[in-house]
Parts: structure tokens; sequence; C-alpha cells
């Protein structure tokens, strides 16, 4: 990342550069006219699409300014436009008020006490969320169940704020599963429910944000902002404006959490009454007594660990042969195969280039600074091995087996004594059938997986794959379970080109379009 900057008698240019290898790519940009006197006449900043300032001196004495900030997409859409009055008092800005007549700034503030602040900005919270219910509460239908404000802590103030229906609420078998603010319809940062909190007090809500993050021990800043946030969310009048404009749930509550701490367990007892902690930590302990490790998934654990030892000479023997096999390697910058059929497609965005490797994807055949991963190629192209090496150590190895029934993949880490993985693809008719995964990445953490993935074909091409992920928690005898299906569409000419993602019972996720590279030439 390089850092220009060029400064002109009345214009002034800045640039954040990305460089690597052959790629030059400006990715912040930023300019500013100034007049005679110096005062700034137009300010643009580009970063995921732009912003124009434009800055209108009145000629008197106290020389306000009027602003218009204009807000426009990558695409040169208009997204919105905001017009600010800025006032001075010895040349200092004193007061910047929206064109609502809303207060924005005022350097008063200042010179308070923090204890003053901290007062000003929960009623701040307060009054805003009372502003959004008076403009949006008529669009939250059906029985709400709980708000939910999130926020970070380098800027715990204003949160973000969510409604969770009595639906939504009820539909997690693990009760703490739905409070998380971005899953939910009703969120102030959504296209439909838009609103910002940050509306009315958004310098107090600096003062405060900088006396957590700048001025306070972390312990001590981390109290604070729990202790404010707390009082919030029992404040009876907050409680009095969701109740004046919703339908709300006989057991009714609003919590917070610091999404970087992830600290909801903490934050309900301080915020809901021991009746709601106590339903919701019920519903929990029946659901993880639910997800207790049945002996059937002991045994598949047992069988996952024994399959994953590995003595010290297999796996050599095992690399050994499939350096005997490789009739040429080349070097790239991460992992350009996988065994599991439109991996590769869907995370790299381009076809899969096995049919010609080294050509495809652009790899080099020695060895350069950021192309650390040496793939290992047989005599019918195929990837047989790869060797990933940090400081001239090789700390990971891929090893491919193939046979006419199935395709192995087996990973392990140079320092680790059993294999990190191991991937096994059957085959009918030499098309995909089937997929197992045994996955000991995260053992250290209690973590084990096994994956399951089901293909239908359709002629040679995957049209439907049905996925079932265990992940087991052993010394807490827990499990859980995903299961997704995808469906694939492909152009006439057998191109990937879209993909429908399902939840379990047929739920629809997400679709996702693209265009890959066309390697056809």
């Amino acid at each position: 990342m390089i850092l220009y900057l060029c400064i002109l008698k009345k214009e002034s240019w800045r640039y954040h550069v990305y460089i690597n290898a052959d790629t030059f790519r400006p990715i912040f940009i930023e300019y500013l006219s100034r007049n005679e006197e110096g005062s700034p006449l137009q300010y643009i900043k580009y970063l995921y699409g732009y912003q124009i300032y434009d800055y209108k001196w009145e000629d008197n004495e106290d020389h306000p300014c009027h602003v218009n900030v204009s807000s426009f997409s990558p695409d040169d859409e208009l997204i919105r436009t905001e017009k600010y009055l800025v006032t001075y008092k010895n040349v200092i800005v004193d007061k910047i008020i929206n064109e609502d007549g809303i207060e924005v700034h005022n350097s008063e503030n200042l010179d308070k006490d923090i204890s003053q602040i901290i007062e000003e900005v929960k009623a701040q919270v307060i009054a805003n969320v009372g502003k959004m219910m008076e403009e949006k509460g008529h669009l939250f239908k059906g029985k709400i169940a709980f708000a939910l404000f999130e926020y970070v802590f380098d800027a715990a103030f204003p949160p973000i704020l969510a409604l969770a229906t009595q639906e939504e609420a009820d539909r997690e078998e693990d009760p703490l599963l739905a409070y998380s603010a971005a899953d939910l319809l009703y969120f102030s940062e959504s296209d439909e429910y838009y609103f910002d909190l940050n509306s009315e007090g958004s310098d107090k809500f600096d003062i405060l944000n900088e006396h957590i993050s700048e001025t306070l021990e972390y312990e001590d800043a981390v109290t604070l902002a729990r202790t404010v946030y707390s009082d919030i969310c029992k404040s009876p009048e907050l409680y009095e404006i969701f109740n004046q404009h919703l339908d709300i749930a006989d057991d009714f509550h609003i919590t917070v959490f610091d999404m970087d701490a992830v600290d909801l367990d903490e934050m309900l007892p301080l915020t809901v009454s021991k009746e709601v902690q106590q339903k919701l930590w019920g519903k929990q302990q029946a659901y993880l007594e639910s997800r207790q490790i049945p002996d059937e998934y002991l045994r598949i654990i047992a069988e996952m660990n024994e399959a994953c030892q590995v003595d010290p000479e297999e796996w050599q023997k095992l690399v050994s042969e499939a350096k005997e096999v490789s009739t040429s390697h080349c070097y790239l910058s991460d992992f350009h195969f996988y065994i599991q059929p439109l991996l590769y497609e869907q995370c790299h965005r381009e076809h899969a280039p096995y049919s010609d490797f080294i050509r495809l994807t652009g790899a080099s055949l020695t060895p350069e600074p950021d192309k650390s991963c040496k793939h290992y190629l047989d005599a019918e192209g195929r990837i047989c091995m790869i060797e990933q090496v940090n400081n001239d150590k090789i700390t990971l190895t891929k090893v491919f087996k193939y046979e006419p029934h199935q395709i192995q993949a087996f990973t392990k880490r140079s320092q680790r004594n059993e294999l990190d993985s191991i991937a096994t693809l059957s085959l009918k008719n030499g098309l995909p059938d089937s997929l197992i995964n045994y996955d000991l990445r995260l053992k250290s953490q209690d973590i084990q997986t096994l994956c399951e993935i089901k293909y239908t074909m359709e002629g040679e091409h995957v049209k439907q794959a049905t996925e079932s992920t265990l992940y087991f928690h052993i010394n807490e005898n827990f499990y859980s379970k995903n299961i997704y299906k995808y469906v694939y569409t492909y152009s006439p000419e057998g191109k990937l080109t879209k993909t429908d993602t399902y939840l379990e019972n047929d739920v629809f996720f997400m679709s996702e379009d693209f265009k890959p590279l066309d390697y056809s030439s």
C-alpha cells in the first residue's frame, strides 16, 4: 500500500494505491479545491462509490458556510443528498445544523463534564429510537418479541437496532441464536427499514466514543459501555415507546451486546428480568440436552480419529509415491485444486483449469516470492500433490490418490502427527457419486467435522448436491448439524452460470449468478 500526496496552490490530491506484482490500483482518492483565502470550495472522496462536498461561504463577518453533500454509488447513481449550515466562533466551528434544523454539532459539548455527556447520550439514544418509531413504526407488523441493540467497541454509540418478531424468536432451537440483528427482518440498517440512529447527537456520541476507546483502560471502558447500555435497555421511557408503537409480546424485552466481544450471555442478565432469563436458559438447556452426542456418532468420531492417525513411514511412502508419478510441477500463490466437484468454480469464480493446468492458471515454473504453493502434476496432467512452503520449509502437504472407483485427498501439517483431513470422492461410472470429508483441523479447539455430500448428475454435469455437516464438540458432549442443498444451472455450452442454495426442508436461502472466465480458447 502506497500513499501519494499532491499539493498545488488551490488544489490537493491524495491517493491510496494498492500495488502487487503487475497490479496497480487506486483504492482511495481524495480531492480538495480552495478559494483565494484558502477556504474549501469542493471536496471529493472516492471509496466504494464517491461523495462530493460543495462549500458556499456567506460574505459577512462570521462567514457561515453552507455545505451540500451528494453521495453516489460506484455506478454514478445518486444515493442521497444532505445539507448543513456550519457557523463559526472565533474562526472555530461552533455549530453544525442539518437541513431539518437538527443540531449535529455544538462546540459547547466539548466543555461538558463526561458524566453529563453520558446522561445526554442515554437520553439521545432513547429520543432517536422514539423518532424512528414515529417514522417507521407502522411498518413493523406482527407480535414483536424483543428489541436488540448491537454495537462495536471502537464506536460504541450510537447502536444499530433490530426488532424480532415472535416467529423469528421461536424458530431457533437454541433461543440465543435469534439474537442477531442482521438476520432479523426489522433491522435499522436494511434498505426498507433504514434509520440513522446517529441523526441527532452525533457530536455527543463522538465525545463518549473517544472517552471509551482512548481515555479509559480497556476493562473500565467495557464496563462503562455495558453500564450505559444497560441503563438504556431498562429505561421505562424506552419500553413505553415500543409499547406505544408496536404490538409487543407479554415477555417483550430490550437487550444489547457488543458484536466484537459477542457478550450476549453477560448482557442478558444485566438487561432483562429474571423471568425472561429463566425462560431463555430453560429453552437453551433443553436444546443442549437434545444435542448430546449419541452413541452412533461417538462411533463415527472414533473412526475419524483412527483414520487420521498416520505412521510417519506410511506418510513418507505416500509422499514418495506422489513424487514418483509426478512428471512436472509449477508454483501458485494458493491451492488451485480440489477433488470436491465445482468447489474450484465457487472459490475462484472461474472455470476449473484442470484441462491445461499450468497454462490456464498462469503458474510459474520456478519459485517466486508470492507463489509458495508447489503443485505436482502426473503424466495425465492431474494434480498428485501440493506443498505449501514458508521460509523454505514445507508447512502443509496435500497428497491426492487416484483409483478407478474413488479419488482421495490427504492433508497434513508438518508439525502434526495426525492428518488434518481425509476427503474421499466416490465415483460411479467415472462420475461423482458422493464425498465424505473427515476434518480434524480444529481438534485443538474441540471441534471435529464430518461432511457428507451426495451428488445428483445430469449427463456429465452435477445437477444437485446435498450437503450434510456434523460439528462435534467432544469435551462438551455436544453436536450441531447443518444441511444445505445446492442446485446448479448451466449455459447451453455447459458452463456453470448459477447456484441456488436451500436450507433444510428446501427453504430457499440464496441465489448466486456469476460469469466465470472462459477457458475454452
